[in-house]
């Protein structure tokens, strides 16, 4: 069921993708992982209000030091978006001490601390 709603949010099917993360919340399979692609849905949906939301309860839940690495970041782009700096530094710095090894999940956390972050301008 999440692995089909990854493949909805992959292919863009923002709807699709969250009443299938939305089945596996309410079937309790893999919490974690359900509420992080149903923040990924509201960020693609620009809900920030959501987003934050969804990305505290996978912090709360979740096992998988990925998912809590990168939920961590999010929240402090989020944080740094609303020019809470603390706030940020502290969700950064929590990304780092999640356990996940992987080059890119360090890098974008260390970014983080580096500098507040700032979305990318799409090109016209």
């Amino acid at each position: 069921l999440l692995d089909l709603a990854q493949q909805r949010l992959a292919a863009g099917d923002l709807a699709g993708a969250q009443n299938l993360a939305q089945q596996a919340l309410d079937q309790k399979r893999d919490p974690g992982r359900a509420l992080f692609l149903l923040a990924q849905v509201a960020t693609l949906n620009k809900d920030v209000v959501k987003a934050r939301t969804y990305f505290e309860r996978t912090v709360e839940v979740a096992r998988d030091p990925h998912l809590l690495a990168w939920a961590h970041i999010y929240l402090g782009r989020i944080s740094d978006l609303q020019e809470d700096r603390e706030m940020a530094l502290r969700h950064y710095r929590a990304a780092l001490a999640a356990g996940d090894d992987r080059p890119a999940t360090r890098a974008a956390a260390e970014r983080g601390l580096q500098q507040p972050y700032e979305p990318r301008v799409p090109r016209p």
